[in-house]
This record gives structure tokens, sequence and C-alpha cells, in this order.
């Protein structure tokens, strides 16, 4: 699965149709690795929990950042606290060991994902915007919405206003 923060990304070009080294560049600017790290459940979970600003007090109060591939993210505003996670579609298991890609900058960062830190690196690949060029050379790409990360509110769904009106 991969995890990666949202200012590792900028608004670039649409990836659509004929993409460029360029476009990805315009999405990707940094030249820095792309890692595997090594997680337990338990702090992938965290890793979860920490792409709110809410919880690491980084950004925007409401900002969001954190993306992730091969998983699923369902997030409570109201509560600040994560619903649920899936990795390949099963529920994340606190004991099972989760091979992760992401950033090295995230690595050390201390305000960012701090539940991931250097004693997890497992391995080191190439440069992000190259590895991504490869992996579009090899399986193109297809742009759209999934859904990984869905924010929910409790007190809507309760019919109860964030405030704690009726």
């Amino acid at each position: 699965m991969g995890l990666q923060n949202a200012g590792g990304l900028r608004l670039g070009h649409d990836l659509a149709g004929e993409v460029t080294r360029a476009d990805l560049l315009s999405v990707l600017p940094f030249e820095e690795p792309i890692v595997e790290v090594e997680l337990t459940g338990a702090e992938l979970l965290d890793a979860f929990r920490q792409m709110s600003a809410a919880v690491v007090d980084f950004g925007e109060d409401d900002w969001w950042h954190g993306h992730v591939s091969g998983a699923t993210v369902v997030w409570d505003d109201d509560r600040e606290a994560l619903v649920s996670a899936t990795v390949d579609g099963d529920a994340v298991d606190p004991e099972r060991l989760y091979t992760v890609a992401t950033p090295e900058y995230i690595l050390h960062s201390d305000h960012e994902f701090p539940a991931v830190d250097e004693h997890h690196r497992a391995g080191e690949h190439g440069i992000q915007h190259e590895v991504l060029a490869a992996y579009i050379a090899e399986f193109g790409v297809d742009p759209r919405i999934e859904g990984r990360i869905r924010r929910v509110s409790t007190a809507a769904a309760e019919g109860v206003d964030p405030d704690g009106e009726v």
C-alpha cells in the first residue's frame, strides 16, 4: 500500500491522455526517493489517524494531509476519530506487519505521520516521479476519484448539530 503526505503533491496538469515527464514533475516536484517501511497494524492505524490536522496539530483545523493507495480510511470529523481502515479490502490487523511505500521525507518529519520514522525503513526505490513514470509506462494512467478516504459526520448521521443543538 502507499502513504503520501499532501504537501508532497502539487496541483499540476490533469494526468490523462498522453502524460509527459513534465506533467509528473508538476505533480511530484521533489527529488526524493520512495522508501518501503514496515509497520505493525497498530502503527499503520496511528499513521491513518495522523492524516487529520486535528490530531497532529498541523495545517488548518479541517485540513486532511494524507493520501493512500491500496487502503481505505473512514474518519469521523465530529469525534476526530478513525472509524475504520482496510488494506486490500481487509480490516487492518493491529498485530500484522504491513509494507508501505512512502516518500523518504516522512521518515524525517516530526509533524507529518510521526508514527513512521527511520527505524521503519525496509528498502528504497527510485525518485518519486521516476517511479511513477515507470508505473505509467507499464500500466497506463486512469485517474478517478475512488473514495479511498471518506470523512463522515456522526452528528449529521444522528441528526445532531455538531454544537450540540438538536
